[in-house]
């Protein structure tokens, strides 16, 4: 699933609201709860996730140092995708200034039968709808 990241697309999709694969955040949210976002759109097919906005869709904006860290755990969590999943998965993450206000994006695509999940400790990947190879990664 590829979502339109330009402001406009963003505009729009703030418009539809959230869904199974839209997710409006007010705030930055913690590395583990954005690890969670992403895991549960691996799971599903891809989605998207918009820092700056809130359940009912008004635009609240994050600070130039919210919006700057956002950034900075977005390009974490890309670089973190254990190398054997990164043929499976796109990552686009970026910001807009929108009505004055910065909302930040982190859009997590998952190519067909590749990875499902990850984690600092575990890495799933699927190679058909019947076969599932966990890979136990110990520290």
């Amino acid at each position: 699933m590829m979502f339109d990241l330009s402001e406009e697309g963003i505009k729009d999709l703030i418009s539809r609201g959230e869904g199974s694969n839209v997710e409006f955040k007010r705030n930055l949210v913690p590395s583990k709860v954005l690890d969670a976002f992403v895991n549960a759109f691996l799971n599903s097919g891809g989605g998207i996730i918009l820092l700056g906005i809130d359940d009912s869709g008004e635009i609240t904006g994050l600070s130039e140092q919210e919006t700057r860290q956002a950034l900075t755990r977005f390009h974490r969590v890309a670089r973190a995708m254990p190398r054997a999943m990164q043929d499976g998965v796109n990552f686009r993450y970026g910001s807009h200034v929108i009505d004055d206000k910065n909302v930040a994006f982190l859009e997590v695509e998952r190519k067909p039968h590749r990875a499902v999940s990850h984690n600092r400790f575990t890495a799933f990947m699927v190679e058909s709808t019947l076969l599932l190879l966990a890979l136990f990664c110990l520290w």
